[in-house]
């Protein structure tokens, strides 16, 4: 059926004097990494289409079994990479011009596509670490906290989480693509309301499986969930630039701005 359906696509391309690169098509299956799923034999105009495992789409690295690891470490390449440029800049320039090649060089890597791969994001956690403290011109072992406050940055996992808190105000205002509805994202529980009550919650969609919970459907209400009411309902009376920068602000004024830990090795030494 599916060689059928390329056949049509085939001929509606040749109608339209438009040409395929039947060597650069590629598919990939989607499954659960258990699976063994029989792969099909697909061609377009006699010419056998490759199955790949992984593949870069817009800058994204897809694998059959969306784990993300594949992205993670071409970004992580990507970071150590201008880490290390900034890290040979540090001595000549001031801080305020290391946290904009900061942002120029790594952030825009953490931010691109975060909300599809946010949720595995622990081998970058200790890479950004370390530009933050080459930034900042600290010690290699310097409490990091106090530095993403100094310097007013999130860390990743925040970051990904203001992903999911801008995700939540474009649907609650229409701004999101028709794909992101309240019915599939937001069912508040048991109410006759627009706005969502103090003593409400979102519903999780159910899930057969623990892979399920990296989705963004489980992980935006389970973050709005554990919100505070008062957030949320910011969604109202701001606009998208001012409620990012009220979600921003009330992660950083949470980083601890000195060690708590009165028998700190680093601290002490």
């Amino acid at each position: 059926m599916i060689n059928n359906e390329l056949k049509l696509v085939s001929e509606w391309l040749d109608l339209n004097k438009l040409s395929l690169n039947v060597s650069k098509t590629k598919f990939m299956i989607f499954h659960c990494q258990n699976n063994n799923i029989p792969l099909p034999k697909l061609q377009i105009k006699e010419e056998q289409i490759e199955n790949v495992s992984q593949f870069n789409l817009l800058g994204i690295e897809l694998d059959t079994n969306l784990k993300w690891k594949s992205h993670t470490n071409k970004i992580s390449k990507k970071v150590s990479k201008a880490t290390g440029i900034i890290g040979r800049l540090k001595n000549y320039l001031p801080k305020k011009t290391l946290r904009i090649l900061y942002f120029t060089l790594i952030n825009t890597h953490f931010d691109y596509g975060l909300l599809c791969w946010g949720h595995n994001s622990k081998m970058l956690t200790k890479l950004q670490k370390k530009a933050i403290r080459i930034v900042s011109k600290s010690k290699f072992n310097a409490h990091t906290e106090p530095l993403f406050r100094e310097l007013q940055i999130l860390k990743i996992t925040d970051l990904y989480k203001l992903k999911l808190y801008k995700l939540y105000y474009k649907i609650i205002n229409d701004q999101a693509p028709v794909y992101f509805t309240r019915t599939q994202f937001l069912t508040i529980q048991q109410t006759r309301h627009s706005h969502l009550l103090r003593n409400q919650s979102f519903l999780k969609p159910r899930i057969f499986h623990s892979y399920a919970e990296n989705c963004t459907r489980h992980q935006l209400p389970t973050l709005l969930n554990a919100s505070d009411k008062n957030i949320l309902e910011k969604v109202y009376t701001h606009s998208e630039k001012g409620f990012a920068s009220y979600i921003k602000n009330i992660f950083i004024n949470n980083y601890h701005n000195i060690c708590r830990n009165q028998n700190c090795y680093i601290c002490n030494s």
